[in-house]
């Protein structure tokens, strides 16, 4: 079941000066989406803002995600079900939106997309589900009450060479139906991950009981540390001084 603690529950759509939250604007990007997640305080209404303490976000010029890497991405029924029907799909970082298939709880598209992005100093692996159309990625009627997410299943996020290990250190799911425009509520999937203090990259998602509630967009968000190697130090450290010398 979807937590329903009160503190969780909370509409972000103050100040976005929306005419309608349920009026359906048209797939957007994953960074406009995960922008209006922070921009209207998403986190710290939540209480999950510095949830993880005790711990210096690492600096490292660049991400820690090797560029241009595809993890597989797809959301999931009970029994081996896929929603969308292309199943595990491998889908490219920092692109926009693609279809991963047909939803097949409706008539259009299930899109994905994911990223590492930065917050202040702090790292993130985001990444989006959402309905092309609109539509509720499980209506009443469909074949099961029950619905999940997989990132990086089959294919996982892929850091790096000299990141020698990476914690999760917060895992917030935010589920929107309004296409992220706000959203209606948000909790911690942590616990869903095998080992979050040395992260394989891979999220099995955990199956939420929540048909006919109108989601239509679904926000992940991985807060991360990522460990360089001791030997990459150093020239990260000459990286940095070169780059300060250019912009004198």
């Amino acid at each position: 079941m979807i937590p329903s603690r009160p503190s969780l529950r909370l509409s972000f759509c103050a100040g976005l000066a929306l005419a309608s939250t349920t009026a359906f604007a048209g797939p957007v990007t994953l960074n406009d989406v995960s922008a209006r997640f922070f921009e209207s305080g998403g986190q710290q209404a939540a209480g999950l803002e510095g949830q993880a303490g005790g711990y210096t976000p690492r600096e490292f010029p660049g991400g820690s995600v090797l560029p241009g890497d595809q993890a597989s991405m797809s959301l999931t029924m009970p029994g081996g079900q896929f929603i969308n029907e292309g199943g595990e799909k491998k889908v490219t970082r920092a692109g926009a939106p693609i279809s991963i298939g047909k939803n097949r709880n409706g008539v259009g598209n299930i899109l994905a997309a994911w990223d590492e992005i930065f917050a202040g100093d702090t790292r993130y692996i985001q990444a989006l589900w959402q309905t092309d159309n609109g539509e509720d990625i499980l209506p009443l009627g469909a074949p099961s009450f029950f619905w999940g997410w997989h990132l990086g299943l089959t294919d996982p996020v892929e850091f790096n060479p000299f990141i020698t290990n990476v914690e999760v250190k917060t895992a917030t799911l935010a589920l929107s139906r309004d296409s992220g425009a706000s959203f209606f509520t948000l909790f911690s999937i942590k616990g869903g991950l095998p080992n979050p203090a040395s992260w394989d990259g891979k999220d099995p998602g955990i199956f939420q009981s929540s048909a006919g509630n109108g989601i239509n967009l679904i926000l992940a968000l991985y807060e991360i540390d990522p460990v360089p190697a001791p030997a990459a130090l150093p020239a990260f450290a000459l990286a940095g001084l070169a780059a300060a010398r250019r912009r004198r």
